[in-house]
């Protein structure tokens, strides 16, 4: 049995944690959940003893380090996982960092407070062999990275196409945009768009199609009260009903008639769902997740938008089945993600 803690801050890294609890707890191995920010209302919300993070004080750091095999972490944007690492190193306690997506893989490993410092973990895990490549192409990285696939959408894979099956008809139809923060991540409008404008230009670009629902789901770091003003204006505005949508990002997947957004990752969860999905990239400055680029229509002209909606919502999905590369990100990645873990805590690679 291994004595394990998973961390995390951002959703999408606690998400893919997630996917390997199961099996982790089948193998008998014993989980602890350290957790910040969205992390920690998710696990809490799953009814998860979680540790306050105060434990890691000088006082009481080592007697709690010395019951732990192996810390497994999210990684993001954020310090929290980045202040983890060289702590545990600090009390001879190895960590291992998962990557949840294939984008910005270098700058979760920077410290933006230290001039860009490399911030490293004791051993890297990422989704496929692409992302070993990428990252060890880019020459700032010393430790192991390994595969381990992406549990949570071999999950979603499973699940939403599922209970999507016998759903009702909507009608109206229900268009969900799924926000990220890209304004926040990414100043100065490095990417050549944003949320804000894009839903924005989204629900203008609809004005003359059938009334539908459209229903905003904002990412968990994204100021609620400022999204409401927007919505409710936007609502004010629009011949469609524009509203902010609480429901979990599952839920609005089995719910949706057609997703967009930008390049979140829950494009790709909608993708493995057999749901219409576009992505709206307006004045991009790069490709900046080019597996969205392969798997759905990209709107780089908002004044199609509405044309882009019709056709998706008159595409008749088959099932997904092998979808390119995805196959072999899902197959039996919970088992491989702990296999991996296992493999890091006993022979330390």
């Amino acid at each position: 049995m291994l004595r394990l803690v998973f961390a995390a801050h951002d959703p999408g890294a606690t998400v893919m944690l997630d996917g390997a609890i199961g099996t982790a707890c089948k193998r008998g191995h014993d989980i602890r959940f350290l957790c910040t920010g969205p992390a920690e209302k998710i696990w809490k919300g799953q009814g998860r003893q979680v540790v306050d993070p105060e434990v890691l004080r000088e006082s009481t750091i080592d007697q709690w380090v010395d019951a732990v095999d192996l810390v497994v972490t999210g990684t993001g944007f954020g310090e929290f996982e980045k202040n983890l690492w060289p702590l545990f190193r600090a009390h001879n306690q190895r960590t291992f960092a998962v990557i949840d997506s294939w984008s910005n893989l270098d700058r979760r490993f920077t410290d933006p407070m230290t001039d860009g410092r490399w911030v490293l973990p004791d051993a890297i895990g990422v989704i496929d062999e692409w992302s070993v490549d990428r990252i060890l192409s880019g020459g700032w990285c010393d430790v192991p990275v390994h595969v381990v696939g992406q549990p949570h959408l071999q999950h979603i894979s499973r699940t939403v196409r599922a209970r999507r099956r016998n759903r009702p008809v909507n009608n109206p139809r229900v268009l969900v945009f799924f926000s990220e923060p890209v304004r926040e991540d990414f100043p100065g409008n490095a990417r050549g768009f944003d949320q804000i404008d894009v839903l924005s230009d989204l629900v203008v670009g609809l004005k003359t199609a059938k009334p539908m629902q459209i229903f905003i789901k904002r990412h968990p770091r994204e100021s609620h009260c400022s999204w409401l003003e927007r919505i409710e204006k936007l609502h004010r505005d629009s011949p469609h009903e524009v509203r902010m949508a609480e429901n979990s990002a599952e839920d609005l997947l089995i719910l949706a008639d057609v997703v967009v957004g930008m390049t979140s990752m829950v494009l790709v969860e909608a993708v493995l769902s057999n749901i219409p999905t576009l992505s709206c990239q307006p004045g991009r400055t790069g490709t900046p997740l080019a597996i969205i680029d392969e798997l759905v229509p990209v709107v780089l002209n908002m004044q199609e938008i509405a044309g882009a909606v019709d056709r998706a919502l008159a595409e008749k999905i088959s099932e997904v089945g092998q979808v390119g590369r995805l196959a072999g990100i899902i197959a039996n990645a919970d088992a491989r993600f702990v296999d991996v873990i296992e493999q890091v805590a006993a022979a330390r690679i």
